[in-house]
């Protein structure tokens, strides 16, 4: 089994001030690392989720956990694409804008879940970088 590099609730907040411009955007810190941290829980030394899972678990925490007073959609998808980059998988076929948009809104709606968006996902990123 591969060993999954994990993105940490500082580096979502780096990449939201890059992303959004705003320095001290986060609301509210537990938020933020709830809704990253989650996505690497394990039980009796076993990782909960594999790396799609994961990905999607940060995608819709953070959608869904609200911790920044603006960019929560924006901020979500680009750490999900981020962590992917980290563990080596090819996000040249990232997803556009409009889809982005319409992902987070379906999360924030619940019409799409964790479940659902990992599976999207692992469709869309398949190919490890060399």
């Amino acid at each position: 089994m591969r060993v999954i590099e994990k993105i940490s609730p500082s580096s979502v907040l780096k990449l939201h001030q890059l992303v959004t411009h705003i320095e001290g955007g986060c609301a509210r810190q537990e938020l933020l690392e709830s809704a990253v941290e989650s996505a690497f829980a394990t039980f009796n030394g076993e990782s909960l989720n594999d790396l799609w899972e994961a990905a999607a678990q940060i995608w819709c925490g953070l959608v869904k956990n609200h911790a920044f007073v603006d960019g929560n959609k924006r901020i979500a998808a680009a750490a999900a694409n981020y962590f992917l980059a980290m563990n080596n998988i090819d996000i040249s076929t990232t997803f556009s804008s409009d889809e982005v948009k319409q992902i987070s809104i379906d999360i924030s709606l619940g019409v799409i879940n964790k479940e659902n968006l990992s599976k999207t996902i692992r469709d869309r990123f398949t190919t490890p970088l060399r």
